[in-house]
This record gives structure tokens, sequence and C-alpha cells, in this order.
């Protein structure tokens, strides 16, 4: 359980990537969990952004 805010924009392409949300893995904690609905941006090389994105293996340091 992170002691971080999770997001829970569902439409966000790098969830599946980002520490922050549940479909990367992590587990909220059932009891006091705090939530954002932060936004993600497409940039000019058509990739997907976001100011409060945490890379789910560089947090937890997994190797590919």
């Amino acid at each position: 359980m992170p002691d971080a805010s999770m997001c829970w924009n569902k439409d966000c392409p790098l969830a599946s990537q980002c520490y922050r949300h549940e479909a990367s893995g992590t587990k909220p904690n059932p009891y006091r969990q705090t939530y954002g609905d932060f936004d993600f941006a497409i940039n000019d090389e058509g990739e997907a952004e976001c100011e409060n994105f945490w890379d789910r293996k560089e947090y937890l340091g997994l190797r590919e």
C-alpha cells in the first residue's frame, strides 16, 4: 500500500505502467487512501505524458 495519492483516471494510457494506478498492480490502502484524478496529455510525438507519472518498474527497482 503506497503512501501516495493514487490515480483514478480510467482513460489514462499510462495506467498499467504507473505506480499510482491500480492497473499497474499497486494495491491501495483499503482503509485510508487518497485519490486524484490526474490528467495526461498527448505530446507532439503522439505519446502520453503525465506530470504525476511514477514509473512502476523504476520506483520498485524492477528489471525488465
